[in-house]
């Protein structure tokens, strides 16, 4: 294979640079040559850029790939078919692999699911006879389960399709593949079979940012396989020089790493303490507060979604708007608000309901407000309100009616009372909730969307929050102006860090740390259990 590699540290530009050399190969050969690989779909799609000519069947995972490959089989890691498999099976009981989260997100230390730790022994591939004797009953119960109703699971798309595809179907002349760091020996096995059928190869990564080793990721690919040309980029764009500095002496307590040359931006920064900790962290809204009173972004981070529920709960209590851009479908209450494309119910139902502005002189719809699906929104949320058959006629309304015929059908399907409510020029959003569903009112959206409106206005539930709150693993390839990072781990986590498994924890903090662009803040441990 003849690889070509970028090496990123934190905030050099990775994705810029190889974002750059994939139009330079698509616009020389052709976007039909080119194939553009990542770990998650979306990050394929960054470093496709917004204007490339590659098509959409050339750009994803390389789960992706093979998949399609294989002709589309039937998954047996989906939730629906993990259930049926439980119910067959109820000792083994298999989660789906998470790949946004501590893998011993367990406050209890809970062992690690089988299913995991089988695919992590198959990425990794480690023989059998070196399996553990309760990974090797789970296999043979699961790969018969598979057998029996004709499906295949994640690594065995990998399997199937270095085994049956000597290269590409699609043949393509170059493949670009960014964050090199997340494959396992397994996906390297299969890039490199199907870089050596292309004419050439393009990697990105950063071995100290190697961070999924607990779904089998290898960072010693960078030492092992060499590539053709090599080039390093050294200057960091956003990591200041304090954050730098105390990153830097973090991640060297790896003894094997490959050291590269690594500068921060010409900022100095700082580092500091605090003593808010995730089991009190009361402590730390006013520093939150005072950077967003700037206009500034700030980020808060555990190891373990758990370690973030008291944070979310107190943010909700005070009306604080949060979220998770990089991880929309994120667990553990971090996108109270949901994505665009994905918005709660009573938010869409808000929404639709504030659209509504009545002309003053006669209290008419304006033109193009309270479509038939602006009504059939907020309608489907509230209770007592309409008349018998109502409900039913606005849900079958046809989407093209024009505003006047909506406010037509509204004002014979409620009382006088309620329809002097409905035309004032203001949403009346204490008429609006006294009326929701029970559904509806007992989510625990609902108050905090409330509340966000009531003191910040109904852009609130739309606008981008400034401050992000996840798990170090779902802010991969993220950043903000400050960062609080918390040092906790799980029983388990703590278990590998002081174990064979450190350095995976070690590099696990090394990318918390190096999300900062003005500073970074180390909170305080909640226990014994927390990196030093």
């Amino acid at each position: 294979m003849q690889e070509y590699r970028y090496i990123g540290p934190p905030g050099t530009g990775k994705t810029r640079a190889i974002t750059h050399q994939l139009a330079l190969e698509a616009e020389h050969w052709g976007g039909e040559n080119v194939v553009a690989l990542s770990h998650t779909r979306a990050a394929a799609q960054e470093i496709a850029g917004r204007d490339h000519s590659l098509p959409d069947h050339n750009i994803g995972t390389l789960h992706a790939m093979a998949y399609r490959a294989l002709g589309r089989p039937e998954v047996a890691d989906e939730p629906r078919r993990l259930a049926e498999f439980a119910e067959e099976h109820p000792d083994w009981s298999p989660s789906a692999p998470a790949s946004d989260a501590d893998p011993w997100d367990e406050p209890d230390g809970q062992r690690v699911s089988a299913l995991r730790e089988y695919s992590r022994l198959r990425n990794l591939m480690t023989p059998r006879a070196h399996w553990p004797h309760h990974i090797l009953a789970f296999a043979r119960d699961w790969e018969a389960w598979k057998s029996r109703h004709g499906l295949i699971d994640y690594t065995d798309m990998i399997e199937d399709a270095l085994r049956g595809f000597p290269a590409m179907p699609s043949a393509p002349h170059t493949i670009v593949c960014d964050e090199m760091q997340d494959l396992s020996r397994l996906q390297y096995a299969l890039l490199r079979q199907w870089g050596g059928a292309a004419e050439r190869v393009i990697t990105a990564g950063d071995q100290d940012q190697c961070i999924y080793q607990f779904s089998g990721a290898d960072p010693d690919i960078f030492a092992t396989h060499r590539p053709v040309a090599q080039k390093v980029l050294s200057q960091s764009w956003r990591v200041p020089s304090a954050v730098h500095e105390a990153a830097v002496a973090w991640i060297e307590q790896i003894p094997d790493r490959v050291p590269v040359s690594y500068a921060p931006r010409d900022y100095p920064g700082y580092l500091e303490r605090t003593n808010a900790a995730w089991q009190r962290p009361q402590a730390l809204i006013p520093s939150l507060m005072e950077h967003l009173g700037h206009g500034h972004t700030a980020m808060v981070m555990a190891a373990c979604t758990y370690m973030l529920r008291p944070l979310v709960t107190e943010l909700r209590g005070q009306a604080i708007p949060f979220g998770n851009p990089w991880a929309p479908d994120a667990p553990g209450g971090c996108n109270p608000l949901g994505a665009p494309h994905a918005r709660p119910r009573i938010i869409q139902a808000m929404l639709a309901f504030a659209r509504h502005a009545p002309d003053p002189a006669t209290g008419l719809p304006t033109g193009g407000l309270w479509t038939a699906l602006d009504l059939q929104a907020w309608s489907s949320v509230l209770k007592g309100l309409f008349r018998r058959g109502a409900r039913r006629r606005i849900q079958a309304l046809p989407v093209d009616l024009s505003p006047l015929e909506v406010y037509g059908v509204l004002s014979e399907s409620v009382g006088f009372e309620d329809l002097a409510a409905l035309r004032r020029d203001e949403p009346d959003w204490g008429w609006f909730r006294e009326r929701l569903n029970a559904q509806v009112a007992s989510q625990l959206v609902t108050p905090y969307a409330f509340a966000l409106v009531e003191n910040r206005g109904l852009a609130a539930l739309t606008e981008r929050p400034r401050l992000y709150v996840g798990t170090i693993h779902s802010f991969k390839g993220a950043e903000a102006d400050h960062v609080f990072l918390m040092p906790d781990l799980s029983r388990a986590g703590m278990a590998a860090y002081s174990g064979h498994d450190r350095a995976t924890v070690v590099r696990q903090f090394y990318v918390g740390m190096t999300r900062a662009r003005l500073g970074l803040t180390l909170c305080a441990p909640s226990g014994h259990w927390a990196v030093r």
